[in-house]
């Protein structure tokens, strides 16, 4: 038996010894940390602790994690879990229920008195320490506490953070990992060649925990590296072998341990054969701007390019932070966006860069309100500071709305904001299946009474045209609230997804009593599919 394959059969073992070490290494690295963060003082701490408060309670308050929350799709999965009622040894796929996280919630639900909802405090304890690290990031990137504290706020508030935050599913949890790891890399590097070496060690095994409960978070250690190298004291570090070769072989290892023990299991699955379907994807998905919130908004996206100016126009340390944060947005982004099912939660891990980058524009604002001097001067640099606020917190504030007003909503909320022509023309099931359409819907109830009916894969640049032609040119879609409201499914992502890609004109509602009330789309143009795939007309 070789040494990965008896990795893939052990995989608790695996992943509570990746614990252990991730511990014992940020122990071992309390000085370093420490010493990188002198000079944020008590007032950039106590900015850092309030941005970590939102982020819990935006998910706790504003967003009804506690009133509304339901444990639905995988996230059922880790409550069999945590209730017991499926054992940690049963039949547990280890691609959608990660050992890590199964390990964890079992745990929890093993102490006296555990309620369900400890689940979620876990991942708004999550929340805080990710929005925290944001900051952190910042700080050893740009050496400033406002853009630190801007940094950690942004985090925080961002509507696909405070959703995931409200979640007990696998994303919060390994992005305040993943985040961790690239803080203690941060610190060691600046602190070699004189010390650094744990701090670096910390963030390897950090790593390797965060690809753990997420195995994509495994793009922490090319973004990781990324911002080493342009980040201040890189070059000592790399003059100094001693300090990063241990780590970087830690890191490699964890991820090998932690990748073989999630994929040893599941390696007989096949791949897509052909690399233009994963370019297909990628072009695709840069499309969904939205999934970078708040910088979709445009005046969001302009206190971010204020300050990426501000950072080139601040000299070479400035240059440097800048290359280095947009290496940790752009990695990442587009990495994750080769996955047929990418979504906002892929999009957290790049968002990092992002917010150090808004920082940065913050930072800037405040430090020439600071310096101005005379009444126009004032004006001016007043002006500038309440823009780049004004600009992210309006945009977060309505984000926010959004998301706490369809957060698991139920069918009444959903039908009041359906198109108006949709009511015009009533349907049944069987007018959406004539003329042998195929058919997307969320609910199996209603795909299994359906000739040919299935998921939205069936639109992806590889499938895409097949399906049209198939079908000649006869694509449904049944828009229902599964679609229309934020739940731990995430089928909202989706549907982002098809609006975006796709176009699409109503054609009427779905009436039939049996069935979940829903807007019925018909597919008006060919989807995207892979260059030479050949596509049918509509009839």
């Amino acid at each position: 038996m070789g040494i990965m394959e008896a990795i893939s059969l052990h995989p608790y073992a695996a992943a509570g010894g990746q614990a252990a070490l991730a511990v014992l290494l940020a122990w071992a690295a309390r000085r370093d940390l420490a010493s990188s963060l002198a000079g944020m003082g008590r007032g950039g701490a106590a900015g850092l602790a309030l941005a970590g408060v939102a982020a819990v309670v935006a998910a706790a308050g504003w967003v009804p994690a506690f009133q509304r929350h339901g444990f639905e799709g995988h996230e059922a999965d880790y409550l069999d879990a945590f209730t017991g009622r499926r054992a940690l040894d049963a039949a547990w796929d280890p691609m959608i229920t990660y050992p890590a996280m199964r390990g964890l919630y079992r745990a929890l639900g093993s102490l006296p008195a555990a309620s369900p909802e400890w689940m979620v405090g876990v991942s708004l304890l999550c929340a805080a320490a990710s929005a925290v690290s944001v900051g952190l990031v910042a700080w050893l990137l740009l050496r400033d506490r406002i853009a630190a504290v801007a940094a950690a706020a942004v985090a925080a508030l961002s509507m696909h953070h405070v959703f995931w935050a409200s979640s007990a599913y696998n994303v919060i949890l390994p992005l305040a990992l993943y985040r961790g790891a690239l803080v203690f890399a941060l610190a060691g590097a600046r602190r070699a060649p004189a010390g650094g070496g744990w701090a670096l060690a910390a963030g390897a095994a950090l790593a390797g925990m965060a690809a753990a409960c997420r195995i994509e978070s495994a793009v922490v250690l090319p973004a990781g590296a990324w911002a080493l190298a342009w980040s201040e004291g890189s070059s000592r570090t790399l003059r100094s072998p001693r300090s990063w070769v241990p780590a970087a072989a830690l890191a490699v290892a964890s991820l090998a341990v932690q990748v073989g023990a999630l994929v040893g299991p599941v390696a007989d699955r096949q791949g897509e054969a052909e690399a233009a379907y994963f370019l297909g994807l990628v072009a695709g998905n840069l499309r969904l701007v939205s999934f970078l919130a708040p910088f979709h908004h445009p005046a969001a996206a302009g206190v971010l390019l204020a300050g990426a100016v501000a950072l080139a126009a601040s000299g070479t340390p400035g240059r440097r932070a800048l290359v280095g944060a947009l290496g940790l947005w752009a990695i990442p982004h587009l990495a994750l966006s080769t996955f047929n099912d990418f979504a906002p939660r892929h999009a957290l891990a790049g968002a990092t860069g992002l917010c150090v980058i808004a920082g940065a524009a913050v930072g800037a604002a405040a430090r020439t309100l600071a310096g101005a001097r005379g009444g126009r001067a004032r004006v001016v640099a007043t002006a500038l500071a309440g823009g780049a606020v004004l600009g992210l917190g309006i945009p977060l504030a309505r984000d926010l709305e959004r998301v706490a007003h369809r957060y698991y909503a139920d069918d009444a909320v959903f039908l009041a904001e359906i198109p108006p022509e949709a009511l015009e023309t009533p349907l049944t099931l069987e007018d959406v299946a004539a003329g042998g359409c195929y058919v997307l819907s969320e609910q199996e109830s209603i795909s299994a009474r359906l000739p040919a009916a299935g998921s939205h894969f069936n639109l992806d640049p590889l499938n895409g045209p097949r399906t049209w032609a198939e079908h000649g040119g006869c694509v449904r879609w049944l828009y229902d609230r599964e679609n229309y409201r934020w739940s731990s499914r995430d089928v909202h992502s989706r549907a982002t997804r098809l609006f975006a890609q796709m176009e699409w004109r109503v054609e009427g509602m779905l009436v039939s009593p049996k069935e979940f009330p829903a807007v019925v789309y018909r597919l008006s143009a060919p989807p995207p599919g892979l260059p030479g795939r050949a596509e049918a007309g509509a009839r």
